[in-house]
């Protein structure tokens, strides 16, 4: 069953992904700069090192955590990534494990992100290297039979508080604007932290912000007749990691869960 490869038998485009790595001393506005430039790529998160083993992992939830917690310019030039709160759990993979260990595991720690210890050498793998995998086959399964689930909005007059809120309450990454199928994603956020809030240098009161100080990103709209391997495929080669069908969001998590359950036993 495909759910029981092991890791050492995927194809390198989908388990060589380069492993982003920080150290824990780097200060918190060095690491969300470079988290802005990981997000929604084929890595997605960032291991975090202490005298060259891993200590952890975080992404956009534990950066804008801090930030809800610490708002201030202050604190992200002063901390470091060992503060970022810290993750429940987080496992290192060998090259032994199988597909079914790291999904059984991304589902439990709600984090699609894993390093993959073989050796002396990491590499990682993420929810968004393995669309590569849906990319080999040609499956009739199509996007209309990806359960249901509410779409999440947010206005212009929201504030950057209440949108995380949503974010963090809903454990989504992405929301949609009403009446439009712009989205708002945490990369996003994580972005304009950086550069137009100059690391929040110029915004004292950055939970009060409204979001339409953000630049939502359109989502390309699919039909509900558009086959999941066609998806994966676009959503590869388009680096655009959100579609909308039907207005609900389409993630690669979506895409991932339904490959694996009609591949199950094949």
């Amino acid at each position: 069953m495909i759910l029981d490869t092991k890791i050492q038998y995927l194809p390198k485009c989908i388990k060589n992904i380069s492993m982003r790595s920080l150290e824990s001393d780097t200060p918190v506005w060095l690491s969300s700069s470079f988290l802005a430039l990981t997000l929604n790529t084929f890595s997605d998160g960032i291991t975090i090192l202490e005298n060259n083993k891993i200590i952890g992992y975080f992404a956009s939830r534990q950066l804008l955590e801090f930030i809800i917690k610490n708002p201030t310019s202050l604190a992200l030039k002063e901390k470091t990534v060992k503060d970022l709160p810290k993750r429940d759990r987080f496992v290192v993979f060998s090259s032994r494990n199988t597909l079914r260990d790291i999904l059984n595991e991304w589902k439990k720690s709600r984090f699609a992100y894993s390093a993959i210890q073989d050796g002396d050498k990491f590499s990682s793998i993420s929810i968004n290297s393995m669309l590569g995998l849906v990319d080999l086959y040609d499956l009739p399964n199509t996007i209309s039979e990806i359960p249901k689930k509410p779409t999440i909005t947010y206005s212009n007059d929201d504030t950057v508080i209440a949108v995380l809120d949503k974010m963090f309450h809903h454990k989504v990454r992405r929301l949609v604007l009403e009446n439009t199928a712009d989205v708002l994603s945490d990369r996003i956020i994580v972005g304009a932290i950086c550069d137009e809030f100059d690391f929040l240098r110029k915004t004292p009161n950055f939970l009060s912000v409204k979001a339409k100080s953000f630049n939502p990103k359109t989502a390309r709209e699919i039909h509900p007749d558009s086959k999941i391997t066609d998806v994966a495929h676009n959503m590869l080669n388009e680096n655009h990691y959100a579609a909308i069908s039907n207005g609900q969001i389409i993630s690669p998590w979506d895409i991932i869960t339904k490959f694996f359950e009609v591949m199950d036993g094949k």
